[in-house]
């Protein structure tokens, strides 16, 4: 069987940046689905000769709901109250040991705001 080193963190992270969705989901044993343009409404911002936006996923199963959450028409939630949202939010020592202080203050300020709005 061939062997194939893909490189340090530093080269996955660039081929990452440079748009590869499939090609690093390939060599890291998980699913990648490379959207078409403009399926997915980020691609409306980018190159689409440099960039390539889809969800990279643990299971077939996963990447295809991530890729419909993705790809969807959601803006009829934006006039749902927050009320009947449920928003999970990783622990705040888990978050805290790999974010930036100015990213952690801004994360404790959105999710206090979210309280407020009533979303659990």
């Amino acid at each position: 069987p061939h062997v194939w080193r893909v490189g340090d963190r530093g080269s996955r992270a660039l081929a990452l940046r440079c748009g590869s969705i499939r090609t690093p989901a390939a060599f890291n044993g998980v699913t990648g689905i490379k959207a078409t343009f403009m399926r997915i409404p980020e691609l409306a911002r980018t190159d689409p000769s440099m960039a390539n936006v889809g969800p990279i996923a643990a299971t077939v199963q996963d990447a295809a709901v991530a890729y419909d959450v993705l790809s969807g028409s959601h803006t009829d939630a934006m006039n749902s109250p927050l009320a009947s949202v449920r928003i999970g939010v990783f622990p705040d020592e888990f978050v805290a040991a790999a974010a930036d202080s100015a990213v952690l203050d801004q994360f404790r300020a959105t999710v206090r705001e979210l309280k407020k709005a009533w979303a659990t």
